[in-house]
């Protein structure tokens, strides 16, 4: 402990006003700035009572308010720092810690332990033998005195993490790290940290924006190997990293570890999943909060030198105190594995079968992947790589000559039964399995308006604090309404709800579109969840005067069945406070197509989330990364934290077709597609811009990029419905331009709800050289295509854009040799190896 650390030396009363102390260097072995408070156990703020962990005494730092201490240390040495904090009265407070050059803002949250106190740990090296440790309030309250309660400051030396026997991990074990108290209950937290700061976990790095994990011992915890282990309290907003070098490409490797429970009452189905290089496993473990564990194991062949090996929790766990739990994990081995030699046999065995759609060089090291492991391939096996693609090839051109004539009958054969078979499998577009929660859980199921049941609400699995609440229901003297029948849930503090979809096609995509309203907290989010995919979606009140928006999502399936999670990540005073849910629907994203002549594929927006018939307020398509698929795909929003909305005809004036796109957010958002197009050449855009018909009146006015150019489309609105159209020359300066649209104006209506322009009917007609058919020689690509046309996007990102298609089987060999060699043939070559059968 450092000098008086649980500051059970006093400051004399003669420098105390109140609690507050007045003298700058009253504390031993303290000195304070600005508004500090000396708390003393028992101690009340209005109806809450301040409890304190260690002794009798505490300090709490007001707005801007800091505590400093000069400690002794040795140059070049790491060190880690130990405190209790606890919050008090504002929402979301935060401690700068710093040790000069280093610094660090950590957020002190209550959602740990149920006393509200929690141990906070923070790492630095020492650059001179006497450093100045500074902890400071950022924090500006209405209340100048509100801030965090601090007590109990430690530190201990780190020494430098050693890679033991057989172990390419370090600090494996984890026996090496913060401080930790003995008689306090409930571990130490490893806050996030940035990739270049020392960890008091080193060399483990804890990677998220606000949440933690949790170094717990022996002592108070069942910890499966050793001393210590690291509980994943936070779900799948953390991961647990560790960078390995010395990892050689092509060789396998094996990943060992131990999943479990800490004996911290936290019970049900818990998993952690695991990975490194290309290769993932998913370890189940099921709780029942009395501690225990099983092994779990990865094999992967490394792809570099250095590999990332990377734990996180794919569940939300809470105890039934309301505070977060999560699995322990401990005994992290990664070893070498013998390598083993592959027969040729055993080579054509390994290779997938759907290899047409992998990439094969004659380089070396290749990698050939086959679920979640990799097989190496060296040099030698090119040659059988080789002779396994041409025989393949003259045994299906043989077959071909042979079945030509049936091709016809075979194609159609298969076509008939796709199309039959799909309805009886598919999951059906609509609401889920009571996704508007009219079937209510039990009356011995609730305490109140909360869920006590796990599995109470039919269909659904609830964690946390989750409340049934009906329609008219208040809170204060709010009204609590609910958009879709008589019945909606809302999620506390740290809450998820969850539901199994099954009867999912595979690398699929799907729309989830569901309705949310903030209540009682200032920034509400959603986390919304089917891994590996996760979003975080802003729940906001500005787009309808109710206060209810329905959102959308989207997703694709990895397998039949995966499991939908809504969390709510918010920390807020009242535990119940959160967002309201409503109607969850699902939607089969039909993959999007360009249509004739024009290169902009869902130009005219009819492929999008699902729009529930009953609600008039359209669906918001929330921001999202580049990567991700949208639910309005190939259309990416482009925003911090704004949307845009997807109308349909049957409530809004719709310029063309059935549904359009409202920016309703001004210059915050852009509505963008990437295309396909040949460099040098003229296009022409071209759209319409109108408004909804929703009351939206006022000057509004659309601004459309692509390439180098740019235009401004002014609408005078009369809120009641109408359009005019736009159009953009431009000529193309790379092989793909991306398109923009943005609402060049804030637009709110009556009742102070957004609104804004509304885009429809957007095209970009091929040019004339595309139109007639004359790509020019060489721009036929196998690999990398990049001719003008509509990019192919899977929907993760868009790649490679259709090509002209060959016929012929002279065509499947030539192929086979390209993508072989990596040769890319012009038409005029292809056309002399098919006997002119281009089309």
């Amino acid at each position: 402990m450092l000098p008086n650390g649980n500051f059970e030396e006093a400051p004399p009363k003669s420098q105390l006003n109140g609690t507050r102390v007045m003298g700058r260097y009253a504390i031993p072995h303290w000195e304070i700035s600005g508004f500090v408070e000396y708390i003393g156990s028992g101690q009340k703020q209005g109806d809450m009572l301040l409890p304190v962990p260690e002794g009798a005494y505490a300090v709490r730092l007001g707005n801007e308010a800091s505590i400093t201490q000069r400690i002794a240390v040795t140059r070049g040495a790491h060190y880690s720092i130990t405190f209790s904090a606890a919050r008090t009265c504002a929402q979301a407070e935060q401690l700068n810690v710093t040790v000069a050059p280093e610094s660090d803002t950590l957020p002190i949250q209550t959602v740990y332990t149920s006393s509200g106190w929690d141990s906070y740990s923070w790492a630095f090296k020492a650059t001179s033998s006497v450093v100045s440790l500074i902890v400071h309030n950022p924090g500006v309250a209405e209340d100048p005195a509100c801030g965090p309660l601090l007590d109990v400051f430690a530190i201990k030396t780190l020494l430098p993490p050693q890679s033991s026997k057989n172990n390419f991990l370090k600090n494996g074990d984890f026996e090496e790290g913060p401080y930790m108290f003995s008689n306090t209950a409930w571990g130490v937290l490893v806050p996030p940290m940035d990739e270049d700061d020392y960890s008091p976990l080193s060399p483990w790095m804890v990677m998220s924006t606000t949440k933690s994990v949790k170094y717990v011992d022996a002592a108070h915890y069942a910890v499966p190997h050793g001393a210590r282990a690291v509980e994943l309290v936070s779900g799948m907003e953390t991961a647990l990293v560790q960078d390995v070098a010395g990892t050689v490409p092509g060789l396998p490797y094996k990943l060992e570890f131990s999943v479990g429970d800490g004996r911290d009452g936290c019970v049900g189905s818990m998993a952690v999943e695991a990975s490194a290089g290309r290769g993932s496993v998913r370890v189940p473990y099921q709780s029942q909060g009395k501690g225990g564990y099983k092994r779990g194991a990865l094999e992967f062949t490394a792809i570099a030198n250095e590999t990332r090996v990377v734990f996180v929790s794919m569940a939300y766990n809470t105890k039934p105190d309301g505070t977060l739990c999560g699995p322990v994990v401990d005994d992290v081995s990664l070893k070498q594995k013998q390598k083993q030699k592959l027969t040729q046999a055993q080579a054509s065995r390994a290779i997938p079968s759907d290899h047409r759609s992998r990439h094969f060089t004659s380089t070396s090291p290749l990698y050939l992947e086959s679920g979640n492991r990799a097989l190496h391939w060296s040099l030698e096996h090119t040659t059988e790589c080789s002779e396994y693609f041409f025989s393949r090839t003259r045994r299906l051109m043989r077959r071909e000559r042979e079945m030509a004539h049936k091709a016809r009958h075979t194609r159609f054969f298969l076509l008939v039964c796709l199309v039959s078979a799909r309805p009886a499998t598919a999951i059906p577009d609509g609401l889920l399995p009571n996704g508007n929660f009219e079937e209510a859980p039990d009356r011995s199921q609730l305490n109140g308006t909360r869920v006590t049941g796990r599995y109470a609400i039919p269909h659904w699995e609830v964690s946390g604090l989750v409340e049934y609440i009906g329609s008219g229901q208040k809170q204060g003297d709010m009204l609590l309404p609910v958009p879709e029948g008589a019945c909606a849930v809302r999620l506390g503090n740290e809450a998820s709800i969850r539901q199994r979809l099954t009867n999912l096609a595979r690398r699929t995509y799907y729309s989830i579109t569901f309705s949310a309203a903030r209540t009682c907290a200032q920034a509400e989010q959603l986390n919304v969840t089917v891994e590996p995919e996760s979003d975080l979606l802003p729940i906001q009140t500005v787009y309808t005067s109710n206060g209810w928006d329905s959102y959308s999502w989207a997703f694709k399936a990895r397998h039949t069945a995966v499991t939908l999670i809504v969390h709510n990540p918010g920390v807020t005073d009242d535990a119940a406070c959160g967002p309201l849910l409503d109607s969850f629907a699902i939607k089969t994203a039909q993959p999007p197509q360009c249509a004739k002549n024009n290169m902009l594929k869902n130009g005219d927006f009819e492929e999008g989330p699902y729009i529930f018939p009953g609600t008039p307020w359209g669906v918001l398509v929330p921001p999202l990364d580049e990567d991700d698929y949208s639910p309005l795909s190939p259309w990416m929003i482009l925003s911090p934290t704004k949307s845009v909305k997807y109308l349909d005809a049957a409530h809004y004036a719709v310029p063309h077709g059935a549904h359009a796109v409202e920016l309703v957010s001004g210059m915050e958002t852009a509505l963008a597609q990437d295309v396909a197009t040949v460099a040098g050449r003229r296009y022409r855009l071209e759209f319409s811009a109108g408004d909804a018909g929703d009351g939206c009146v006022g000057s509004l006015a659309v601004q459309a990029y692509a390439a180098r150019g740019s235009v401004r489309v002014p609408y005078e609105s009369q809120g009641k419905g109408g359009s005019r159209r736009g159009g953009l020359d431009f000529a193309a300066i790379a092989n793909v331009t991306r398109v923009v649209f943005v609402s060049m104006a804030y637009t709110m209506k009556s009742d102070g709800t957004l609104c804004g322009p509304v885009v429809d009917d957007a095209s970009l007609p091929r040019s004339e050289a595309a139109k007639k058919g004359q790509p020019e020689p060489g721009s036929l690509r196998l690999i990398d295509l990049k001719p003008e046309g509509c990019l192919r996007c899977s929907p993760a990102r868009c790649s490679a854009p259709r090509a002209p298609r060959l016929s012929g089987p002279r065509y499947k060999w030539s192929r086979a040799t390209a993508l072989l060699r990596h040769t890319v043939p012009s038409i005029d070559q292809v056309k002399g190896r098919t006997g002119g059968g281009a089309r």
